[in-house]
């Protein structure tokens, strides 16, 4: 982190790691949703 942007004041970092990290989960979430959807197509059942 200090190396990301040493100078930057603490409140930028910590907002921008947490917009990456919403992203992240949003990212993580599709993509779920896109495995357990492929299943059920894949799933004989």
């Amino acid at each position: 982190m200090a190396a990301f942007s040493p100078r930057s004041p603490s409140p930028l970092p910590e907002r921008s790691s947490a917009s990456f990290r919403s992203t992240d989960t949003r990212n993580a979430a599709k993509r779920a949703q896109n495995a357990n959807s492929g299943m059920k197509t894949n799933s004989p059942s």
